[in-house]
């Protein structure tokens, strides 16, 4: 690693999102543009249209096999790197504090 390199910015992009639960749509976005700030990499850039080299909510075609489509959206894409789907977990340390899911 880099003789720069400081956790601190991972540090507090883990301990900001640690207890986030059950809103992947209302998190999604923007916990990926704080963990793109918190590694140091470009966030995504702004919806031009439904297309974009590396973007939120890109459009894609899914087809059916009768011959029949759909337009349907990647929740980040980034041209031959990834697709992201987020998906937002429950916290099980949040059900310990009521006496459920014990961990």
């Amino acid at each position: 690693m880099p003789d720069s390199f400081s956790a601190a910015p991972i540090d507090a992009f883990i301990a900001r999102w640690r207890d986030s639960a059950s809103s992947e749509r209302s998190n999604s976005q923007s916990f990926l543009n704080e963990l793109c700030d918190a590694i140091g990499v470009p966030r995504p850039e702004p919806a031009i249209g439904g297309v974009g080299d590396y973007r939120f909510e890109r459009t894609v075609t899914h087809y059916f096999p009768d011959a029949g489509s759909t337009e349907r959206r990647i929740d980040l894409y980034r041209r031959g790197c990834f697709v992201l789907e987020s998906k937002q977990g429950d916290n099980p340390r949040q059900h310990s504090l009521f006496g459920e899911n014990e961990a």
